[in-house]
């Protein structure tokens, strides 16, 4: 199967050309991420948190790491690095039978800073689009 909208996401990473990103968008695609707590269901409000996030991760620093493929989609575990931040993410992406992306799971951290130790809290970098602001911050836990 090819995976169109896996090459479509690769070309919208290196160009940022948004009707890229638009055209391997399922209309009913489900973006999930840690930073926005629910699904979001639909094309235009995961096209944003879509862009948002490669504006935040996407920068000089940017690299894939490694990928895996299957016949419905793929995992692409990616690094990049903000504010001296080293930052581990990994997207995992449904693709439809017609190609299209059909759901895009985001979970990233960072191995510098982190644990739930109370002290390693941190603000990477906040970025507004539209009407969505995408924070990338560290959550710490209370083991106790």
């Amino acid at each position: 199967m090819a995976m169109t909208a896996l090459d479509g996401w690769r070309r919208y990473i290196e160009t940022r050309d948004e009707s890229i990103l638009r055209a391997i968008l399922h209309p009913d695609v489900v973006f999930e991420s840690p930073v926005v707590f629910t699904p979001q269901r639909g094309r235009d409000i995961t096209a944003r948190y879509l862009a948002g996030a490669v504006a935040v991760l996407g920068g000089p620093g940017f690299r894939f790491v490694d990928e895996w493929r299957n016949a419905r989609g793929a995992v692409l575990e990616l690094e990049t690095e903000i504010d001296g931040i080293v930052v581990n993410a990994v997207d995992i992406i449904t693709v439809n039978d017609d190609g299209s992306l059909g759901g895009f799971n985001r979970s990233s951290q960072h191995s510098e800073i982190g644990g739930c130790d109370g002290h390693s809290k941190t603000s990477i970098r906040t970025v507004r689009t539209s009407t969505i602001t995408i924070s990338r911050t560290t959550v710490c836990c209370d083991a106790g």
